[in-house]
């Protein structure tokens, strides 16, 4: 749960985790993060300088109102609020164990000084995410440790890429295409805000063309196969397969520079309707 205020209120927060905490029989982990994407960010009015900050002060508050009976209040720069008793009470005591979402090593680092346990979506080698994880650990058992809450929780996830199927090449075909798609997306997401006009104005992507696939780049080749010019948004939904190029161009909606038979087969080379 991203929990800088100005997205989810700390008091609301700590209701939320320990009422979970108390259906579940004591079995929550409590994940947090402080947002990274600019359609994060720009939709809850959260300065990118001051996310850490806010995560910071949040964990901190919120751990309190976890234990604290009541709560004493909090005067911050960014939570001011009275004393209140904040209920109901976790069933783990003192509190469920806290975690941090993590996109970068630093933060993992972030995660090992505040005693709390990393939630990395970095998709590292193995090898790498043993360095990390070494780099984790040592960290945690140093003076630098200042644990956030009431409890340390030494534990490091890391999110690996993997697709099963009976069949090397289906797996590695399917794995392929939702890696593209996933690294795609994100980068749109992380990089642009909602009312970017490269998200939602006429942005020219040219289309490179590999073998009978598809991908979609925002640079200049020589001589490239297809440029399509239309909204970001647009080009995710076809790269998805829930758009036609034939529907988008009747529509008015793209704009296209090479060959229109090879654009007409764009949904079918990126992927078309999910294989599942």
């Amino acid at each position: 749960m991203q929990i800088p205020p100005p997205v989810n209120h700390p008091a609301r927060v700590a209701e939320r985790i320990a009422t979970l905490d108390l259906i579940s029989d004591g079995r929550v982990d409590f994940g947090t993060g402080e947002a990274s994407s600019a359609a994060e960010l720009s939709g809850f009015g959260v300065p990118r300088g001051e996310k850490r900050a806010m995560w910071q002060d949040a964990i901190d508050a919120i751990t309190r109102m976890f234990v604290e009976e009541p709560f004493a209040g909090w005067h911050s720069p960014y939570l001011r609020m009275h004393l209140r008793n904040v209920i109901p009470k976790t069933v783990q005591k003192p509190h469920p164990p806290l975690w941090v979402a993590c996109s970068r090593r630093e933060t993992i680092h972030l995660a090992a000084r505040n005693g709390i346990g990393a939630l990395s979506f970095s998709f590292v080698t193995p090898q790498e995410a043993a360095r990390w994880l070494g780099e984790y650990y040592a960290l945690l058992a140093s003076e630098e440790c200042l644990p956030a809450g009431f409890a340390v929780n030494p534990n490091l996830a890391v999110v690996l890429p993997m697709m099963c199927h009976e069949d090397l090449e289906t797996a590695r075909e399917r794995g392929v295409q939702g890696a593209n798609f996933f690294g795609f997306q994100g980068a749109i997401e992380f990089r642009l805000t909602g009312s970017d006009p490269a998200l939602t104005g006429p942005t020219p992507w040219t289309i490179m063309i590999r073998g009978d696939r598809a991908f979609a780049r925002q640079i200049s080749v020589a001589d490239p196969a297809v440029v399509l010019t239309l909204p970001g948004a647009d080009l995710l939904r076809l790269i998805a397969g829930t758009a036609d190029p034939a529907g988008l161009l009747a529509a008015g909606r793209v704009h296209l520079t090479g060959d229109p038979a090879l654009a007409s087969r764009l949904g079918e080379m990126f992927g078309g309707p999910s294989p599942y």
